[in-house]
């Protein structure tokens, strides 16, 4: 991509003492390029003023000599002349360039800026980001590294995928692919972005002073095989009613009221049957704590044992109660807990918001 040159006409008139015999030269007027690509090259013009009828030409470079007039550029290093006012953009940057005569009297000047045009720009081919994760970069690259417009603009395809920020920084949305674009001038470049759908964390292990008993006891009945493998799973679903909180920008929590809450229960039955261990049986007051420790961990926004009061075992991102217990029942731990004879009775409590996010606990005792 070039940059069309900008002609810029500067002038100054300066009153000229030598008269001479008739005509003198009374101002001068440059004509210089505003702006020069680095390694162009140009000339810069000079046209004279006359006290009288413009001369000849001989008698107009007679007088031109005899006013002893020099070139100059304020930085060479960015833009060179020679004697006959031929320019040379040597690097990015600005110079002023003058005329002058020799006693003072009359000169003229402008300023030229020298600038490296972007002739290249790449971006990585494909990004690939997670869920609810952190933003990558798919900044652009612009070559030569010098050149001196850098300001690259950045599009998606479709923002309720990703998003891309002034720095060219992609932010996952949802699971689907997008597509970055970077534009500089003419200049354009592309990155396929894929957003993959975030898994579910695993369950937490209890801690180990909420797992005493299970540590002791081995799965009565059908589980005394001591085998790890659960039995069939669960069949009640029990889906979270996250339709209640659409548009609330808040967290809710099920209860007695919700079919996620006795699903729940009869799902952790389920497999307690399986291995001829009697069913638990819900308390209000087992489910209060269960709910005070959904609360904690929501105001925490960690998923952890830190202030349980009884045994309990807890979850974060299911979305029904069918692949949360599910999830409890594949992890030795948990399975042991929800199986163990000597626990009765339980609680439940679930905290959920608009965005599918969830924290579960069941309380033991």
């Amino acid at each position: 991509m070039k940059l069309s040159a900008k002609l810029a006409a500067l002038s100054l008139t300066a009153a000229l003492l030598l008269t001479g015999c008739g005509t003198s030269i009374t101002g001068v007027t440059l004509t210089l390029p505003g702006t020069m690509e680095r390694g162009a090259t140009a000339t810069a013009t000079p046209e004279y003023a006359y006290s009288g009828a413009t001369p000849e030409q001989a008698k107009a470079e007679d007088l031109v000599e005899k006013l002893g007039l020099t070139w100059t550029s304020s930085d060479p290093g960015v833009v060179m002349v020679d004697a006959d006012g031929n320019l040379v953009a040597v690097s990015a940057g600005t110079a002023e360039v003058a005329l002058a005569s020799e006693d003072g009297t009359l000169s003229a000047s402008g300023v030229i800026t020298v600038v490296v045009s972007p002739t290249g720009l790449t971006m990585p081919e494909n990004l690939t980001l997670t869920e609810g994760g952190e933003a990558q970069s798919a900044a652009a690259t612009v070559e030569p590294e010098d050149a001196t417009d850098k300001a690259v603009t950045y599009t998606s395809s479709d923002e309720s995928i990703a998003t891309v920020d002034a720095a060219g920084n992609v932010t996952p949305v949802a699971p689907g692919e997008a597509t970055i674009t970077a534009k500089l001038g003419d200049l354009e470049a592309a990155c396929a972005v894929t957003v993959e759908e975030k898994e579910p964390e695993e369950p937490e292990e209890a801690p180990a002073e909420t797992q005493t008993a299970q540590d002791q006891q081995e799965p009565s009945a059908a589980g005394a095989d001591n085998s790890s493998e659960a039995p069939a799973a669960s069949t009640a679903y029990g889906a979270v009613p996250f339709s209640l909180a659409a548009g609330t920008q808040e967290w809710w929590h099920i209860d007695s009221t919700d079919d996620a809450y006795w699903a729940t229960l009869e799902n952790i039955n389920a497999y307690r049957a399986a291995v001829g261990v009697a069913p638990l049986t819900v308390d209000s007051g087992m489910s209060n704590i269960a709910y005070q420790r959904t609360l904690d961990m929501v105001r925490s926004g960690v998923m952890s044992h830190d202030g349980y009061q009884t045994a309990e075992i807890i979850a974060q991102n299911y979305n029904s109660a069918q692949s949360v217990v599910d999830a409890w029942a594949a992890s030795p731990g948990h399975y042991a807990a929800m199986t163990d004879p000597n626990y009765t009775v339980c609680g439940i409590a679930c905290e959920f918001e608009e965005g599918g996010a969830t924290y579960w606990c069941v309380t033991l005792g």
